[in-house]
């Protein structure tokens, strides 16, 4: 009877902290916006097309890791259906409507494992943030900068629920996001949760 008593409680615990596993945030901080794109809400979809741009590191060590940024991007631009057409790369000629994302990879600070494992709850955060700019034939419309980071999961002994690589392939769809954001007017920040 001891030992059924127990074997529920642990249940019930885990319950309530494996919601708090593989927690993941996101920051968006915009750098400059165009006037008109910003003050718009809810204005119609300009661009038809969207396109990945160039993605570089600022540290040639990082360089592996921008496939899974491009990853990130594509594949959140073609699950939101906002465009008719994502192109991967810059097509040739490209068009003046044409919305354009492009970016620098950072930061990418693996954190500690070990304070991930032993304290948890946001000790050791692994982060990877990126500078991002959307441009059309005009010129540059909007700059922005997304931090994401990863505390680790299972609430007090964080451990490792996502890699390096999953995680910036996460700062990629965070910034589409914000990309689809801006692009419907909505700006670059996702909504406040009340």
């Amino acid at each position: 009877m001891l030992r059924v008593c127990v074997i529920r409680k642990l249940l019930i615990l885990a319950a309530i902290i494996l919601p708090l596993a593989a927690c993941t945030s996101a920051k968006v901080e915009p750098l400059s916006e165009s006037p008109q794109q910003a003050s718009v809400p809810n204005a119609p979809v300009l661009y038809q097309e969207v396109a990945i741009g160039d993605l570089t590191a600022t540290r040639e060590i990082w360089n592996h890791y921008l496939p899974y940024l491009r990853e990130g991007i594509a594949k959140e631009l073609e699950e939101s259906g906002k465009f008719q057409r994502v192109h991967v790369s810059l097509p040739d000629p490209a068009g003046e409507r044409l919305l354009v994302l492009s970016g620098q990879l950072t930061t990418m600070d693996e954190g500690s494992k070990a304070l991930r494992f032993l304290i948890g709850f946001g000790a050791g955060s692994t982060t990877a943030a990126g500078t991002f700019e959307l441009a059309d034939g005009g010129g540059s419309l909007a700059r922005f900068n997304i931090e994401t980071d990863y505390a680790g999961g299972a609430g007090i002994g964080g451990l490792d629920m996502i890699s390096t690589n999953e995680l910036v392939q996460k700062l990629g769809v965070d910034a589409a996001e914000a990309t689809v954001r801006w692009s419907q007017g909505k700006g670059l920040k996702p909504p406040t949760k009340n």
